[in-house]
């Protein structure tokens, strides 16, 4: 996310990041390197932080290094569930900095889909259009979302622990997986929306408002990614983080000269 923001940045846009911060260790982590970019913090919510920042919890550790089967990440969720929706809640409270939003009428917004809770905010701030963008080769969840088509039988899913070689019995556990992968970030969706439908109820669902995304941008290079099928709608940007000597990218003489 922080990378999009520089390239848009450099390309001339203004551009502002919102940082919601759940972990206040991570606060000054943002990746962001270009200094015309805004950056807007929202302080951790004291529950969530302690939650996060507290070495002691087994829990919250083992999502991080635990395997990355869904099915045994289910009975974990429930804090990790919370921590988003009191972060949610808080962002939808933040009255000052949703009202500083508001009068920079923004032309477009950017929300990662691994929590929805964006994209309630960008419906509350009016802003026009809206871009999902993946971090990961692509979520499950966001592919039933759009319309793109989700081929478990060949094609791995975002939180499978298979290749695209697998057997009978693989390619079960891939649907399976697949579902209860899908179902994890509906958890958190579903929460999310839980709290912003008590003081917001004219908010769509979190379903409808990513549906309606402009372009879904995703983290993957169709050369190096498992073939899988795909849509327009979906516009792949791996490699955008890699860094390139621009130096290189100008034309010689000698085929300046060629043009002329």
């Amino acid at each position: 996310m922080s990378k999009i923001a520089d390239v848009l940045a450099e390309a001339g846009h203004d551009v502002t990041v919102y940082f919601p911060i759940m972990d206040e260790l991570q606060r000054d982590k943002t990746g962001v390197t270009n200094k015309k970019i805004t950056k807007v913090f929202l302080d951790a919510v004291p529950e969530v932080a302690q939650m996060l920042g507290d070495e002691n919890n087994e829990d919250m550790k083992a999502m991080w290094t635990d395997s990355p089967n869904p099915i045994a990440m289910l009975s974990k969720m429930h804090n990790f569930t919370k921590c988003f929706q009191k972060t949610c809640e808080k962002i939808f409270g933040a009255q000052k900095i949703n009202g500083m939003f508001r009068k920079k009428n923004f032309d477009l917004g950017i929300v990662e889909p691994f929590n929805y809770c964006g994209f309630g905010l960008l419906e509350e701030l009016k802003i026009p259009a809206w871009i999902a963008a993946e971090t990961t080769t692509g979520f499950d969840l966001v592919a039933q979302r759009i319309g793109k088509p989700i081929a478990p039988s060949f094609v791995p899913g975002a939180t499978t622990t298979s290749s695209e070689k697998m057997t009978f019995f693989e390619r079960m556990g891939n649907v399976m997986q697949t579902i209860a992968g899908a179902y994890l970030f509906q958890m958190i969706g579903n929460k999310e929306y839980e709290s912003i439908h008590k003081t917001h109820p004219h908010i769509r669902d979190w379903r409808e408002t990513l549906s309606d995304s402009s372009f879904v941008i995703s983290n993957s290079n169709p050369i190096l990614n498992f073939p899988h099928p795909t849509i327009q709608k979906v516009v792949p940007i791996g490699g955008i983080t890699v860094e390139i000597d621009k130096s290189k990218l100008q034309l010689t003489e000698v085929t300046l000269n060629i043009y002329k």
